[in-house]
């Protein structure tokens, strides 16, 4: 049995959260009605501790609320998946993935559910799924319809597991001697039924899913599963015409750890060490770090040989896809864009995003070095505290300052990453390959660095082609994880603000794909896994539908 911690130290921890998030912060107060009402939300959630206290794992989900007030999918729970059970997750048996704008069943635990896949979700135990996307917008923070989308159904799946059924639906009755739950799905023939589901008993997340990819080769590489690439066409083929460039995260390359390594933020060697694991399974992970580091592959070398590949070949098409890409550590973006289109695009890539930076105390404590104030560039016409906002790297405030700024900084941080390093130095293949034409596959769980990735080929001319992600362009990020001193509670606070679409506030809520996916479309795919790949794929060869005419560096993409 848990110990449920007192009353006065669950309010310590409730002023150790809101110290946190409000120094730290750009603007909690910007979505949830102000400061007025943050503060007031603030002293409700004081109160509404009971006299006798809480549990670790119950204060965390009575906390939920208060951070998903301020409606940046950012600033949340450090890993939402900590607070549920998978040895007994105790919910629906089914995982969901998006089309248009709904949920279907993307995978099945049990076999006999497999006919099932494709089918829509119409309700949870009487509760239909605007009601339960508003239920989930209460207790996680969601910048959009597609990021409440992506939590409900598969990342963290919040109907798998009991705890989150128990907040959303609070009407489920069922017994726990006989756990059952009902839903009403819509199946792919138009049928509407309803069936009741003996609940998760295991930690099997489900497995079985539609995966018919056409002619398409396996789209893997046993040493790399997180970034690799390989040439295909739409028959299956490999001449070169086409290459498709799989990035599912920012969090597994090389570079990364020897940025944070020479940055001092030590707290990361133990997820490095996690990373070596991955791809080194069989082997013990060594006790000196700088051999962890070096068994992770590089983001730069993988590129390099995309790029020289592809000049050599002549490739016309270069699909990324980004459909599972979280986001991590925006440097391999900045790589990435510097074999494509060379380091001045890069630095003009970066400053079409408007960023402000909130300091404080708490953000300085994150690194080694902390916040040197005179190392902005205004500083001598604007002192500044540690408590005010950083400007520098917003475009109307700095004026020509604000490039050289950017150039100087990415000149450090790609310093402190030798792997990447000697290239730079040399320049040997700066903006080495360009294609004629770029397709980005999205989908709602694109996030973070995923996502500002996207935008950046988008403003290089690339076509999105897919499922909206969940990511808000104008939204905030950067973030900086803290623990709360006696319930051990982990969460993450956004420390910079972010302003892709200043022009367009439709855009910089949701950035809508050009060649979406509809559910006919998804169907004629048989609802296979990799069906916004094939899709793109099929854009190419249908020469009607190509975008020839709009070309890279388009007028109406130009940064």
């Amino acid at each position: 049995m848990e110990v449920k911690l007192s009353r006065t130290a669950l309010i310590d921890d409730v002023r150790q959260l809101t110290t946190i998030i409000e120094t730290a912060h750009p603007d909690p107060y910007l979505k949830g009605g102000g400061r007025i009402a943050y503060h007031r939300r603030l002293q409700k959630l004081i109160r509404g501790i009971p006299p006798e206290g809480m549990t670790a794992k119950a204060f965390s989900f009575y906390l939920m609320p208060f951070l998903a007030n301020i409606k940046d999918g950012h600033t949340a729970v450090l890993e939402e998946s900590t607070l549920l059970d998978d040895e007994h997750p105790g919910g629906m048996p089914l995982i969901f993935g998006v089309i248009e704008d709904r949920l279907y069943v993307r995978a099945v635990v049990h076999a006999a559910h497999r006919k099932l896949i494709g089918s829509l979700l119409v309700s949870v135990e009487g509760i239909g799924v605007d009601e339960l996307l508003e239920r989930v917008e209460h207790y996680f923070g969601c910048e959009n319809r597609y990021q409440a989308l992506g939590k409900l159904g598969n990342k963290p799946a919040l109907l798998f597991y009991r705890a989150t059924l128990d907040l959303l639906i609070p009407e489920w009755q069922a017994a726990h001697s006989d756990l059952e739950i009902a839903a009403v799905l819509q199946h792919p023939d138009g049928a509407i039924q309803t069936h009741v589901f003996d609940t998760a008993t295991s930690n099997a997340r489900a497995q079985i899913r539609s995966e018919h990819s056409g002619h398409l080769p396996p789209l893997s590489d046993p040493n790399n599963p997180y970034f690799f690439f390989q040439f295909v066409d739409e028959t299956g083929r490999s001449p070169g015409e086409i290459a498709v460039l799989r990035i599912a995260n920012m969090t597994t390359f090389r570079e990364m750890y020897e940025y944070f390594r020479a940055s001092g933020m030590d707290r990361f060697e133990a997820w490095g060490r996690q990373i070596y694991k991955r791809f080194h399974p069989d082997i013990p992970v060594p006790v000196e770090y700088e051999e962890v580091v070096a068994g992770i592959p590089a983001a730069s070398t993988v590129f390099c040989e995309l790029f020289k590949t592809m000049k050599s070949v002549q490739t016309r098409y270069l699909v990324v896809d980004l459909r599972d890409n979280q986001g991590g550590n925006s440097l391999m973006n900045q790589i990435l864009t510097y074999y494509l289109v060379g380091f001045e695009k890069t630095v003009a890539l970066l400053r079409a995003n408007g960023t402000v930076r909130k300091m404080s105390e708490f953000l300085a404590s994150c690194s080694k070095d902390g916040i040197d104030l005179t190392q902005i560039p205004y500083h001598p016409q604007v002192p500044l505290n540690i408590t005010d906002y950083d400007f520098s790297l917003e475009p109307d405030f700095s004026g020509a300052q604000y490039e050289e700024a950017i150039r100087a900084g990415l000149e450090m941080d790609f310093a402190k990453m030798p792997s990447f390093c000697s290239e730079f130095e040399s320049r040997k293949h700066e903006g080495f390959y360009l294609p004629e034409h770029i397709f980005i596959l999205s989908s709602e769980l694109t996030f973070s660095t995923g996502y500002n990735l996207m935008v950046d080929l988008y403003r290089l001319g690339g076509e999105i082609v897919g499922i909206p992600s969940g990511q808000a362009g104008n939204s905030c990020g950067d973030v900086r994880s803290f623990e709360l001193a006696n319930s051990e509670f982990k969460g993450n606070v956004s420390t910079k603000s972010f302003i892709a679409f200043p022009e367009d506030p439709e855009a910089g809520a949701l950035l809508k794909p050009r060649y979406g996916l509809t559910y006919e479309q998804f169907k004629g795919y048989d609802f296979d896994e990799n069906a916004t790949l094939r899709h793109a794929l099929a854009l190419i060869a249908d020469s009607k539908r190509r975008v020839d005419g709009l070309g890279l560096f388009s007028e109406k993409r130009e940064t």
